[in-house]
């Protein structure tokens, strides 16, 4: 059981960070056993890097949205309207992949 600190951020993801300290089990040098203990726990204000890369998604995912409705009542864009739709599907697929990836790290998921 060695020790390592841990990176939590306020939305509730962590990661490990450095190692810290080696337990008294023996094993060869330079290697540890395996098992992972918090050392200390590095509390961070701010939303983790999964969370900015949601944020700016969602804000590309309203924007072709508004754009899709704008260019439906102009009438004059199908070619953009049928890329914007494309791109839309692509954008909510990689939200959703990232939301997943997310909350399977999450300490305070429900």
């Amino acid at each position: 059981m060695c020790f390592y600190n841990q990176t939590l951020w306020m939305c509730g993801y962590w990661r490990w960070g450095k190692f810290q300290q080696q337990c008294d089990w023996e094993h060869a040098i330079g290697e540890t056993c395996g098992l992972k203990l918090i050392s200390g726990t590095n509390k961070k204000s701010e939303p983790c890097d999964i969370c900015h890369r949601l944020g700016k998604k969602q804000r590309k995912i309203e924007k072709l949205e508004q754009d899709i409705v704008r260019w439906h009542h102009e009438g004059d864009r199908p070619a953009s309207i049928e890329k914007a739709q494309k791109d839309l599907v692509i954008l909510m697929s990689e939200s959703t992949r990232l939301l997943e990836s997310h909350q399977s790290r999450a300490r305070f998921s429900a």
